[in-house]
């Protein structure tokens, strides 16, 4: 795992994130359906995110993610944004693709590369810690059978660099 001087845990007093609790959810896939998809998950099963995430399209080496979430590292370097969400159903599988969008830059300041874990509430590691440096993406399918909540970690993260999570989907 990556040294990570800066840790951000989101919250509502810290600049960048939130804490949701409003219900304001796509609402495109029901929670009692056999899949629904990262970016459809309810506004109110969210514990922690970034500000501002996308949900929606997302392109990394020109290749369209269609349902994707994603969001971007801002006024930070090597810190770590957290996504905590309580899984609205009982699903067995997280499955996906992660990477960094296009809108990433990547030059001889800003590196393109990051660390991405998957945690469960109980802090079990779901998905060790994988280096994802642009315009590579890593597939990735978890088992949460059992799990409640899940923690999505992303570190090593610089200002302009843009991790996506590109098609998550959790099914039953």
């Amino acid at each position: 795992m990556p040294p990570s001087s800066n840790v951000t845990r989101p919250s509502a007093t810290t600049s960048g994130t939130t804490s949701t609790t409003a219900d304001s959810g796509t609402g495109q896939q029901p929670a009692d359906s056999d899949q629904i998809l990262l970016r459809d998950v309810p506004e109110r099963d969210f514990i922690r995110q970034p500000s501002r995430p996308k949900r929606g399209a997302a392109t990394i080496a020109n290749h369209e993610y269609p349902s994707s979430y994603s969001y971007g590292f801002s006024n930070c370097g090597n810190c770590t944004y957290e996504v905590e969400l309580n899984l609205p159903g009982s699903y067995k599988r997280f499955t996906g693709t992660f990477g960094l969008t296009d809108e990433t830059r990547h030059d001889n300041v800003i590196d393109g590369i990051v660390y991405v874990s998957i945690y469960s509430s109980t802090d079990a590691q779901l998905l060790a810690s994988t280096k994802v440096e642009y315009p590579h993406t890593v597939p990735f399918d978890v088992d949460v059978t059992g799990v409640s909540r899940v923690r999505l970690t992303v570190s090593n993260g610089t200002n302009s660099e843009y991790p996506c999570w590109c098609d998550a989907r959790f099914t039953k």
